[in-house]
């Protein structure tokens, strides 16, 4: 009976952390570690990270967290400001309207914040300052313009005449008199006209008006706390006006002393600067104007830390079990005391799982993002039901979540790349795929699939090959998901993905990651044709 309200409970836990309550949010919150120490400097950063791995839950935490160290911390969700409309309509004759339209929304968004935490108790010594800073805000926020829109034409034109004609003339009579005279009388004519049309958005640059003198007025009014601007999905805006919005930061907030800006966003999908002809770089300088660049898959990955991985991840089945819990008082009795805060997590994975090792494959079929566990922990709860969940229970969940939630994120234009990359793990029997860094593991479609949580990037930049150290691997290997089926029907046996050893080349050119070995594909291998993709013939079913 206890299994059951616990697997109810399951289903029921909220899995995006946007959709929860603020206590439920703190409540349920698990720090990543190493990470959370990082992003409380008071440095201007930038967290990449995938759907589903916490950034938005992370950046509310961080809210709170700063707001109880006493700073004035603002939370901005970048998918909230802007029209409906702008993400596909960002024409060239519309840029400059839109462009401004956004960037006076996001001082907007950020005037009424400021604006709600002012009349709050806590800053009502500071409210006459703040006031001031405020009507300054807002009216440097209407003097933002976007400019530069730029034609031109170029016309060319030509002509040429020329004349040429004959005449005899014959006189008849007493005195016969004959004459020839040769006069041009052909005219040809030619004009043509070239016009040529440029016009580009290069040239756009913003008019900010007194909005930093602003900015300095609000740190002075609340000073020393200083102010910290927290935005999330940033990846949520048209890619052509991030580079402006990212200018708009660099030249006000990062210039302002007291003032802290955390971006959150996804690889691929983040534009942050781009060379503007005859005007330099619009936007930010990763690395120059911001500290060191996070990136959350990298300290969620399997891997790196395999105890300290399931630590991360059964202490948040249990907060989020228990969080949840709470709210709609669901379980009680056996039950309620399995859940409960003094029991520890690992004692809370016991009850749930049939064995250690279902809890171990949960994690590993999860692939580092926390979403993705607790979707695929809820579905094997429903098809447990009343009693623990075992391994049956997890792989049916994996491979569901895949074809209902995971395949269907795959782009088009990047399915037959997908389609080519799980024929090579077939054939080499792993599902590892080492793509070069440069030209390969940047490509838009490999980028793509990673973001749509099929492919997971698992080591960066090796050097796989002493005979040429400048090129290097990012590893990749395909989602467990998408191969569950096959192994099912017995098409394909399972296999061991081998990466926790060293990598190299071995003598015959293969790679060779802990035994297994995998065939030095020619570059961009995954968008030619499957005869060219590999030497062999393709595994057959066993």
């Amino acid at each position: 009976m206890a299994n059951r309200e616990l697997n109810e409970l399951l289903l029921r836990v909220a899995r995006r952390a946007e959709n929860a309550s603020p206590t439920v949010l703190r409540e349920a919150f698990v720090p990543v570690p190493g990470l959370l120490a990082q992003l409380e400097c008071p440095e201007h950063q930038v967290l990449f990270g995938r759907r589903g791995t916490g950034k938005t839950h992370l950046w509310r935490h961080l809210c709170e967290s700063r707001e109880s160290a006493g700073a004035l911390a603002v939370y901005l969700d970048l998918r909230q400001v802007g029209m409906a409309g702008d993400a596909f309509s960002v024409r060239q004759d519309d840029f400059a309207e839109l462009a401004t339209s956004l960037l006076i929304d996001v001082v907007e968004q950020f005037h009424t914040q400021v604006y709600e935490a002012a009349l709050t108790q806590r800053w009502s010594a500071h409210l006459d300052r703040l006031s001031g800073a405020l009507d300054a805000l807002a009216d440097a926020a209407t003097q933002i313009r976007v400019v530069g829109e730029t034609e031109l034409e170029h016309r060319q034109e030509a002509s040429t005449t020329s004349t040429r004609g004959a005449a005899l003339e014959l006189s008849v009579g007493r005195d016969p008199r004959a004459s020839w005279r040769m006069d041009s009388a052909r005219e040809r004519s030619r004009r043509s006209v070239a016009s040529r049309t440029d016009r580009g958005r290069e040239t756009h640059h913003v008019l900010l008006g007194p909005l930093s003198a602003a900015f300095r007025a609000l740190t002075a009014a609340i000073r020393p706390a200083p102010v910290w601007l927290l935005l999330d999905e940033w990846s949520a805006l048209p890619l052509e006006l991030q580079p402006l919005l990212a200018d708009l930061l660099r030249r006000t907030v990062f210039a302002t002393s007291g003032m802290v800006v955390k971006i959150s966003a996804i690889h691929g999908r983040s534009q942050f600067s781009e060379e503007g002809r005859g005007r330099g770089l619009t936007g930010l300088e990763l690395g120059a104007d911001t500290a060191a660049t996070l990136d959350l898959d990298d300290f969620l990955l399997f891997r790196n830390n395999t105890v300290a991985t399931l630590d991360f991840h059964s202490t948040l089945l249990h907060r989020h079990l228990t969080a949840m819990s709470a709210r709609v008082g669901a379980v009680e009795g056996t039950a309620e005391r399995a859940i409960a805060p003094s029991v520890p997590s690992t004692e809370v994975t016991r009850t749930l799982f049939a064995s250690t090792s279902t809890f171990h494959t949960l994690v590993a079929n999860a692939e580092g993002v926390p979403r993705d566990l607790l979707q695929i922990a809820g579905l094997a709860a429903g098809l447990a039901q009343d009693h623990p969940i075992g391994q049956t229970h997890v792989t049916a969940a994996t491979r569901n979540f895949f074809l209902r939630d995971k395949d269907a994120l795959i782009p088009q234009t990047s399915r037959e790349v997908f389609k080519r990359l799980l024929e090579q793990a077939v054939r080499q029997r792993s599902r590892i795929i080492p793509l070069r860094r440069d030209g390969e593991s940047d490509d838009l479609a490999i980028e793509q699939l990673y973001d749509a949580r099929v492919i997971h990037r698992v080591r960066q930049g090796l050097g796989l090959d002493p005979q040429r150290p400048t090129e290097l691997y990012d590893v990749y290997v395909v989602d467990i998901g998408a191969f569950l089926g096959m192994i099912g029907n017995k098409q394909v046996r399972p296999w061991e993905d081998g990466l926790d050893a060293g990598a190299r080349f071995a003598d015959d050119g293969e790679i060779e990651i802990r035994g297994k070995s995998f065939v030095r594909l020619p570059p961009r291998w995954y968008r030619q044709p499957q005869r060219n993709i590999a030497s062999g013939s393709a595994a057959r079913p066993r």
